[in-house]
């Protein structure tokens, strides 16, 4: 049956041998590859695992968080990461079983105790040679099932490729974890630059309200004025109490991926350490491509799949081969020993396997396509992600430097002028406007680049 490989000449190459690419490209945190190997370590017992996660169930998070710390913390918080490590263990202890020789069969048997006669002293009797037609017969047969075709190798082979396949989908639970709590930690990270900015949008302007209160007590305006600096004060102090709702429940959504709650924390929020600005260099897309082809654990899993299924074609192909049972006997009929020994084969009078292996063949196929779409939504998965993620690098690229110090500048010179009496309300009011727009925007300009970093990272199954 024929197998799968990628689309434009990339080979999968095999699980157990590909040799992952590495790229001449800065490193923002430990690669992926490197979580993903400590969690195909699997426990050496379940107990193990589960006094592992029940001793850091008891450990609280550190008020301070990074993006890396929470990384780590995943790795051991994680309950799905932990029951993909069991489904490591049960995969592990299937394929040992599958090793396994048949076992041996022993039956006893116990046969003609005569219990009446009208020969005179034949009954009762289980051990005596009489004149009685009913001998009493005693009999131990041990029988073993001898495997041909190479059967049990097969089942090992294709319990081992089994294994391969959970082993990578533990990778593909990380993958997908890391992802979730990346997104989530830049989420909390805009929302925590958004209430920054609100707040220093409203200190600002309670300066400017305190200002108009000194000018009110030297009478240089008229009370009017100043209820008109109050009544335009309160979008900021709604926007302050909105960026604020918007932080707590992306923190909270953060300590939900790591396990935790406020209510654990004594309901205080965890500080998030770390900045939207990061510099990320996008590698080429030709060795983005090949990364994956080498890197992803659905493309893994396929192609272990796949080969537990091309085993279990062989493995109904060998069924073709007709086991042999042999057995050997000793047997006691009233006084008298006798030992025997017999062998049977099975007659494929009604099934001659043909139809298991028409089943295992169409397995096999299905397999192969299934790893040939995987393949080709790899390669659609990581062009639509670089496309994103170069768009929204050139979008970032829109807020430069000195466009952000010019929109605070405005603002700056604005507000004094209002204080001086030199603009009005309506001017300051404005200048603010277009200034938080343009810092806001800014803001999330960073965090649509690092979320689109983090999607092409998830396509690629490789940090970078």
């Amino acid at each position: 049956m024929g197998g799968f490989t990628p689309c434009r000449g990339r080979s999968l190459g095999g699980y157990a041998a590909s040799k992952p690419l590495m790229l001449a490209i800065p490193m923002v945190r430990p690669p992926l590859i490197l979580l993903m190997c400590v969690v195909c370590m699997p426990f050496s017992t379940a107990a193990g695992a589960q006094q592992a996660g029940t001793a850091e169930a008891g450990r609280r998070l550190p008020d301070a968080l990074t993006l890396e710390q929470a990384e780590a913390e995943l790795l051991e918080r994680s309950l799905p990461l932990l029951a993909a490590k069991y489904q490591i263990d049960a995969a592990e202890a299937g394929r040992r079983v599958a090793a396994l020789r048949l076992n041996p069969t022993l039956q006893v048997s116990a046969e003609q105790l005569p219990f009446y006669s009208p020969a005179p002293g034949t009954v009762p009797n289980f051990w005596r040679t009489t004149e009685a037609a009913a001998m009493p017969t005693y009999t131990a047969e041990l029988g073993q099932v001898f495997e041909r075709g190479g059967k049990r190798q097969l089942r090992s082979e294709q319990a081992g490729f089994q294994v391969e396949a959970m082993r990578a989908q533990s990778m593909d639970v990380l993958r997908e974890q890391l992802l979730r709590l990346r997104q989530s930690f830049t989420a909390a990270l805009l929302a925590q630059a958004n209430l920054k900015l609100a707040e220093e949008t409203d200190g600002q302007y309670a300066e400017t309200e305190r200002l108009m209160e000194a000018r009110l007590r030297g009478g240089e305006i008229a009370e009017v004025d100043l209820d008109r600096v109050r009544a335009a004060r309160l979008p900021y102090l709604q926007a302050v109490l909105e960026s604020r709702i918007a932080y707590n429940q992306a923190a909270q959504q953060l300590l939900e991926i790591l396990g935790e709650s406020r209510m654990q924390r004594g309901g205080r929020t965890p500080e998030l350490a770390g900045s939207l600005a990061r510099e990320v260099r996008l590698p080429p897309l030709g060795e983005l491509l090949t990364v994956a082809a080498a890197e992803r654990p659905d493309l893994k899993i396929a192609q272990a799949q796949w080969r537990a299924a091309e085993t279990g074609t062989r493995l109904a192909e060998a069924g073709r081969k007709r086991d042999i049972t042999a057995t050997a006997l000793m047997q006691r009929t009233g006084q008298d020993y006798a030992v025997g020994a017999s062998v049977s084969v099975p007659l494929f009078w009604f099934n001659n396997q043909k139809a298991g292996i028409a089943q295992a063949a169409a397995t096999e196929r299905a397999a192969a396509a299934a790893g040939r779409l995987a393949a080709l939504r790899t390669e659609s998965e990581v062009e639509r992600a670089y496309d994103a993620a170069q768009l929204a690098r050139q979008a970032l690229d829109l807020y430069s430097k000195e466009a952000l110090e010019r929109s605070r500048s405005i603002r700056s010179i604005i507000t004094y002028s209002y204080q001086r009496g030199e603009a009005d309300l309506l001017e300051l009011l404005e200048a603010q406007r277009s200034a938080n727009q343009i810092l806001a925007a800014y803001n999330q300009a960073q965090a649509g680049y690092l979320n689109a970093v983090w999607m092409l990272q998830f396509a690629v199954g490789r940090s970078f």
